[in-house]
């Protein structure tokens, strides 16, 4: 089979599930994986034949996601993320464009403020994305991510090596806990922020593959992110002299209907500057708040 047989093949099975376009670029996704060509290089050469066991692996994989709902960043084994490549497996979550979009919009907030060395600590780091995006674009910073989970961390581990990053560390860690005494100039989360009773709304692709315990949370998705935010004072690094650093102490992504409720919660608990920024879609995406009791006394009144 050649690969121009392939990939109309490939194409006319994955239309049964996405439209004509999209499928086509999902074909080519798998034929790039599968020859490690690039997908230029595979239209040039439209007669290259796919070997028996090349053959096999793309309509696996095709089955795979079509009829087992098996997501393509586990089919690939890895996904890019703010220019870097991030490897995950089942059941570690899969970083989504919409953490990617504010976690660019985080980056260069810093780069116009001219900020270049801080610590900052992400909880709940899963893959290890966003510590490790934020950790490239700035290696005079130290970054710090944990997760309470020790798959998790052996991935974001190999993601750091593979991409070459060695201004961070990664440390299992319930929230907070394994930072006793530990101050940070900006801290950010990606916490289970789901509730359970959505779970019956979510894709099988989500739901089948990815980790229950990295997606769900109780309080009706509110729970951890709660934690956080009245865990996460304590290792602040606010002193008078770091008091006025630029960008929010505290960023956590949110889900799409929980603004409003968290926005009142930080300020109850000290926060100022609290704002919920959207994603493309028009959905509430992450909160972000500046702490300092002084400061927030003022602002909240």
């Amino acid at each position: 089979m050649t690969i121009r047989q392939a990939h109309e093949k490939a194409t006319q099975l994955l239309t049964a599930q996405y439209d004509t376009h999209q499928a086509q670029r999902i074909a080519w996704w798998l034929l790039e994986a599968i020859t490690e060509r690039k997908q230029v290089q595979l239209v040039s050469q439209n007669a290259y034949e796919l070997s028996d066991e090349q053959q096999a692996l793309l309509f696996q994989w095709v089955h795979e996601h079509i009829h087992e709902h098996k997501p393509l960043a586990y089919i690939l084994g890895w996904l890019p993320f703010c220019g870097l490549i991030i490897n995950v497996k089942p059941p570690i979550l899969i970083p989504r464009p919409e953490t990617e979009e504010w976690v660019t919009h985080f980056i260069d907030e810093l780069r116009a403020a001219h900020i270049t060395s801080f610590s900052l600590l992400d909880v709940c780091t899963g893959s290890g994305c966003i510590a490790l995006a934020i950790a490239q674009a700035f290696p005079d910073a130290q970054i710090y991510g944990c997760d309470i989970d020790p798959e998790a961390l052996t991935c974001a581990r190999e993601n750091a090596a593979n991409n070459n990053i060695t201004n961070v560390i990664f440390k299992q860690s319930d929230l907070f806990d394994a930072f006793a005494g530990q101050r940070f100039d900006y801290i950010v989360a990606n916490p289970p922020y789901i509730a359970h009773q959505e779970a019956a709304s979510l894709a099988p692709s989500v739901t089948q593959w990815e980790s229950p315990q990295a997606l769900f949370a109780d309080d009706d998705g509110y729970a951890l992110i709660k934690k956080i935010i009245n865990q996460a004072p304590a290792h602040f690094n606010i002193t008078p002299s770091t008091l006025e650093i630029t960008g929010p102490h505290l960023c956590i992504e949110i889900g799409y209907r929980q603004g409003a409720s968290l926005s009142a919660y930080m300020k109850e608990h000290g926060y100022y500057d609290v704002h919920v920024r959207k994603d493309y879609a028009g959905h509430d995406r992450i909160i972000c708040g500046r702490y300092g009791n002084a400061r927030a006394t003022a602002n909240n009144k």
